[in-house]
């Protein structure tokens, strides 16, 4: 299978999947949590990026972005990064040597959305994510996910998704 191409331009949706270091649950905690919605608002503004679907997990993030300024590894590489230096703000861990490579594997999956059908799988693949892991019986309990956004409203998430924070 060929490799992605983190560098192109993320003009039609892309599905992004990155974990955290060691699998370290680091969003078990509400506050990293709120701290990475945050995180990801800002992003969105410079990067001029619309999220359109997401699960955030304990040890993982699935997402669907689309921009047609900034590319899936400068996006990524902005919130990794832009996170780490938020948690530095309000932690009480001053480590001066703290940085993305504590919270984050370096790399990330990504994938290129091709058709309606593909964008349609991949949502149902991450608001389906907390139950396949076992966190929730219903996605719709999970509150850490588009869900609402994506099916309740059939909102397939064109104009983005709000990150409630």
């Amino acid at each position: 299978m060929p490799k992605a191409n983190h560098e192109s331009k993320c003009e039609t949706p892309c599905f992004i999947t990155t974990l955290t270091k060691d699998r370290q649950p680091i969003f078990s905690d509400r506050k990293n949590i709120i701290l990475f919605l945050q995180t990801l608002k800002e992003v969105q503004a410079v990067k001029h990026a619309r999220v359109l679907s997401y699960a955030i997990l304990p040890d993982h993030i699935h997402m669907i972005v689309q921009s047609v300024k900034s590319s899936a590894s400068q996006i990524m590489h902005s919130l990794k990064l832009n996170f780490t230096k938020n948690w530095k703000l309000i932690s009480d861990d001053k480590t001066e040597n703290i940085g993305a490579n504590n919270f984050w594997q370096p790399r990330f999956w990504h994938h290129e959305i091709k058709n309606d059908q593909d964008l349609y799988y991949h949502i149902n693949y991450i608001i389906m994510n907390p139950v396949k892991h076992g966190y929730v019986d219903d996605p719709e309990d999970w509150p850490y996910s588009s869900f609402a956004k994506n099916i309740i409203t059939n909102d397939l998430g064109f104009d983005g998704v709000e990150l409630a924070v």
